[in-house]
């Protein structure tokens, strides 16, 4: 069984969120595993080309790195050539539109509301596909060492074993921790999408 995934093990954008690329190279860490990340020579903006040929080669391809809009294109260029195709969303793009503030990555909720709603469309567009896809919409993961509360490791394996024992499930929203809400810069930023959507509201009656 050929595993492919996207990111590296320690990558990840922010506490209680690069978590989830180091535990979903455990669970695969049984099988023939490839990692094609920059630290492994493959940056997505000088060898796309190659890291879609070998990521078809895959039985399991885990679409998890959030470059740009590469998750989106990779989506479209590796569906239809893998078995099983796992995309990591973020509650973030459920909320597009709203400021959230990621630095690093501006268009960020922009790129997982996109990825959401691309999942959908691309099992219509190509029915003739095999892949069974599932985009797994997370909120928070738990990070003991910044006092962050989620989802933990044994329950995204558990998460992870269902779907493979059910791949008609096409779409898996997680809850919101809101245990995590509690820091200022959290509650801040929560009331932000809160006021930007009601403000939406008013505006309409």
């Amino acid at each position: 069984m050929k595993v492919v995934i996207i990111g590296g093990k320690e990558s990840g954008i922010a506490p209680g969120i690069h978590n989830m690329n180091h535990w979903l190279h455990d669970y695969f860490s049984e099988y023939d595993l490839v990692q094609l990340s920059r630290a492994t020579g493959y940056d997505l903006d000088s060898k796309y080309d190659e890291i879609v040929e070998i990521a078809r080669t895959a039985d399991i391809f885990v679409n998890s790195a959030c470059v740009k809009d590469y998750q989106i294109k990779l989506l479209d260029d590796v569906y239809g050539h893998v078995p099983y195709l796992i995309c990591l969303g973020s509650i973030a793009g459920d909320f597009y539109g709203a400021p959230q503030n990621y630095p690093n990555h501006p268009n960020y909720p922009e790129v997982k509301h996109k990825l959401k709603e691309r999942c959908k469309w691309i099992q219509l567009e190509k029915q003739e596909a095999t892949t069974n896809l599932l985009h797994l919409n997370i909120t928070e993961t738990e990070d003991p060492k910044y006092n962050v509360r989620g989802l933990q490791k044994p329950q995204l394996y558990k998460i992870l074993d269902f779907w493979f024992d059910n791949p008609y499930i096409a779409n898996l929203d997680l809850k919101f921790w809101t245990e995590s809400y509690i820091k200022e810069h959290k509650q801040k930023k929560v009331q932000g999408i809160i006021d930007y959507f009601n403000d939406k509201r008013n505006k309409k009656t």
